[in-house]
């Protein structure tokens, strides 16, 4: 499924961009994960529903956490 294989992605690039403290845009892409990870409908074959609520439960805490330091969402992303 398009959208599971884009929130794996997207959760990869934000812990990335956490990693070089940038955590507004870390938020900005842990919110679109979570977002594409309740509109994936099929899982991709050899995943299971746990796998999925591990990934679900990972980016809630991780957007709780950032939410919980005020951080606030950025609005634009900017790529290097």
């Amino acid at each position: 499924n398009a959208n599971h294989h884009a929130a794996v992605m997207l959760t990869g690039l934000g812990v990335k961009i956490w990693g070089k403290r940038r955590p507004a845009d870390a938020m900005r892409i842990f919110l679109e994960a979570e977002t594409r990870l309740k509109k994936s409908a099929a899982l991709p074959p050899g995943l299971t529903e746990n796998d999925r609520a591990g990934l679900m439960e990972y980016l809630q805490s991780r957007i709780q956490l950032l939410q919980r330091t005020r951080y606030e969402p950025s609005e634009n992303l900017v790529f290097e």
